[in-house]
C-alpha cells in the first residue's frame, strides 16, 4: 500500500472527548482531522457518559459544509432489549444532532444480541434509514459466528463490520476470527494501535501516573504479560530506544495489516494525530513483518 492508501485507513477515535479533553480541544482535533481528509469518527454512548457524542454533534453543527461527508460510528453497551435499545439509539441521535447513524455497533458481546426482537428492531431501523449499517465490537470468533448464524436463521441482513483491539503487543484478530470476516466480507476496524500507550515504552519502569494504565488498572493485566513485553522489547530494540521511531513503527504496523480497513487513533492533541499521519508514510512491510507477522 502507498502512503495515500494508508492515510485513508486512519479513523478518529473519540474515546478521549469529554473524558480526558474538553470540547475546545476536541474541536481542534476534529478540525485537524478534517483538514487532512480524516472523516471517519468513532464514538460510543459510554464515552464520557454521552459527552463524546454530544461534542461530535456540536462540532458537526458548527461545520455545515462538511457534516454530511463525515461518517459516524457509535456503540451501545449490553444488555440489549428492543424497547430500551430504540430509546438509546434515539438518545444517541439527539446527542449527535443527526437523523441517522452510519455504523452502529454492539459494544460488546452479550447473549441478548441473539434475541430476535433486538435483531428485528435493527433491521427495521436500517430499512428506515436511521441506522445505515450494524457491527459487532469486541466479539471473538465463536460469538461472531453465533450472531451471523442468528441473522441468517431469522433471516435478517448480516452485520457489516467488526471492531476489535489490535496492536503489536495484544491483538484480538486471531486466525479463526479473520477466517470469518474474510468469508463474510466484513469490514475490519481496529483500535488502540499503541496499546493505550504501552508500545511507547512509557511503562517500562513503572506505570506512569495519570495515564490510562493508572486510571484503568485492568490494562495492566492485559499488557504486562511475557508475550506483550516481548513484543515491546522487539520494537524497542528495532528502534534503538528512540521513542519517536517506536511510535511510528507501532502505528505503521497496525496500518499495514492487509485485513484491516480502518485503524482508530484515540488522541488528546493534534500532535498525536500527526504521529499517525506520519506513520502512514512508512512503507516497508517487510521490515514491519519482522516485528511480528500480520497474520
Amino acid at each position: 500500500m502507498n502512503a495515500m492508501e494508508l492515510l485513508q485507513k486512519i479513523g478518529l477515535g473519540a474515546v478521549t472527548f469529554g473524558r480526558e479533553i474538553d470540547q475546545r480541544q476536541s474541536f481542534r482535533i476534529m478540525d485537524a482531522a478534517a483538514e487532512r481528509g480524516i472523516l471517519f469518527f468513532d464514538t460510543a454512548e459510554a464515552y464520557g457518559q454521552g459527552a463524546s457524542e454530544t461534542i461530535i454533534g456540536n462540532w458537526l453543527q458548527a461545520h455545515p459544509s462538511i457534516k454530511q461527508r463525515v461518517t459516524i460510528a457509535s456503540k451501545l453497551l449490553p444488555p440489549y432489549d428492543a424497547v430500551s435499545l430504540k430509546q438509546r439509539i434515539e438518545a444517541t441521535l439527539r446527542r449527535l444532532q443527526r437523523t441517522w447513524i452510519d455504523l452502529l455497533f454492539f459494544h460488546s458481546w452479550h447473549p441478548s444480541v441473539l434475541n430476535a426482537e433486538v435483531l428485528q428492531l435493527l433491521e427495521t431501523l436500517t430499512e428506515q434509514g436511521l441506522v445505515k449499517a450494524v457491527g459487532a465490537s469486541n466479539f471473538n470468533a465463536a460469538q461472531l459466528s453465533g450472531l451471523l448464524e442468528a441473522q441468517e436463521r431469522y433471516p435478517l441482513s448480516k452485520i457489516a463490520a467488526v471492531q476489535n483491539n489490535h496492536n503489536l503487543a495484544v491483538s484480538d484478530l486471531d486466525a479463526s476470527l479473520l477466517a470469518i470476516t474474510r468469508k463474510h466480507q466484513l469490514r475490519m476496524i481496529t483500535y488502540s494501535p499503541l496499546g493505550a500507550g504501552f508500545l511507547t515504552g512509557k511503562h517500562r519502569d513503572a506505570v506512569e501516573q495519570g495515564s490510562r494504565f493508572d486510571r484503568m488498572p485492568a490494562h495492566q493485566d492485559i499488557y504486562f504479560t511475557s508475550d506483550a513485553l516481548g513484543a515491546l522489547q522487539r520494537l524497542y530494540t528495532a528502534a534503538a530506544g528512540q521513542k519517536e521511531l517506536q511510535v511510528q513503527w507501532a502505528l505503521a504496523w497496525a496500518l499495514h495489516h492487509p485485513d484491516v480497513d480502518q485503524v482508530l487513533i484515540g488522541v488528546r492533541s493534534e500532535g498525536h494525530l500527526q504521529q499517525a499521519i506520519d506513520a502512514a508514510s512508512f512503507n516497508d512491510p517487510a521490515f514491519l513483518q519482522q516485528l511480528k507477522p500480520f497474520y
